[in-house]
């Protein structure tokens, strides 16, 4: 199920699907393994983990807003 469009991935894991929910941690956990290697403390690649699980449930969805864009939610649509 590797053709699954990430904005799909993560509409599905805000919902609770734990299939979605690895799928997405799976997608990132290049970036995870790098961001944990270059703040070099043995917790950080669980934290960054953690950190990717509360994120998935802050992340507009396209239903919820008028402008879904990476750009806009960029622009502190979100808070982390």
């Amino acid at each position: 199920m590797r053709n699954t469009s990430f904005s799909h991935l993560l509409e599905r894991a805000k919902h609770g699907d734990a299939e979605a929910i690895r799928q997405v941690v799976d997608r990132l956990e290049p970036l995870v393994r790098k961001y944990s290697s270059r703040l070099g403390y043995a917790d950080a690649r669980s934290e960054l983990i953690e950190w990717l699980l509360r994120a998935i449930h802050r992340y507009p969805l396209a239903s919820q807003s008028r402008d879904s864009s990476p750009k806009s939610y960029h622009k502190g649509k979100a808070t982390f």
